[in-house]
């Protein structure tokens, strides 16, 4: 059984979760989404994804302390 690639979209517009959501999942690939860089770190160490598409300024944790801690 093939699994698509899955990509963690990490931001806190939601019009950008609703413009990349839709366009990656036409195209086959799994979407999981986190709204602020704590949610986001949860769900990377949990899920794995493939690509990570991450916003630097949303509030409770910034991309970019995300970015390090999942260093």
């Amino acid at each position: 059984m093939h699994t698509p690639p899955l990509i963690l979209l990490v931001d806190d517009d939601s019009q950008i979760h609703d413009l990349y959501s839709t366009i990656f999942k036409r195209n086959g690939f799994g979407v999981v989404e986190a709204w602020n860089g704590e949610e986001g770190l949860k769900i990377a160490m949990k899920e794995k994804p493939d690509l990570i598409l991450l916003d630097v300024m949303m509030p409770i944790m910034d991309g970019t302390k995300m970015f390090l801690e999942l260093k």
